[in-house]
């Protein structure tokens, strides 16, 4: 098996067994995604359905640090996410304490112009 079997026979597994996909939602009643801009429509699909039962769901990700459009993840939030779990909630972490100012400074001018970022964040930042 190659990674991506590692993701498509869960996710069939799940889709034609709902009993083996509801022992796993038991099981995993609260799922954290970190670096959730970097999950593909597959990983989504997996989040998803596990998530299906309880929507104790938590996602953390900055679409600004997406790296993996090559390989399926998009630059932007999924389409979906917020429609599917309509009741989330979203918290902005907008303090870096990690970089300098000039740093700072340097990455908030290119970002400004990116026009696959979510035009939500972009709208915060004028």
């Amino acid at each position: 098996m190659d990674f991506d079997d590692l993701l498509l026979k869960p996710l069939d597994l799940f889709t034609h067994h709902p009993d083996v996909l509801e022992r796993y939602q038991y099981r995993f009643r609260h799922i954290m995604v970190d670096e959730y801009q970097d999950t593909n429509r597959v990983q989504y699909a997996l989040i998803r359905k596990l998530a299906d039962l309880d929507k104790n769901i938590c996602v953390v990700g900055d679409d600004a640090q997406s790296i993996y459009a090559f390989r399926g993840a998009p630059t932007s939030e999924h389409p979906g996410f917020r429609k599917g779990l309509s009741d989330c909630a979203i918290f902005r972490l907008e303090q870096n304490y990690r970089s300098t100012k000039t740093i700072l400074g340097a990455a908030d001018s290119l970002m400004k112009n990116n026009v696959d970022q979510d035009a939500e964040k972009a709208l915060d930042r004028q």
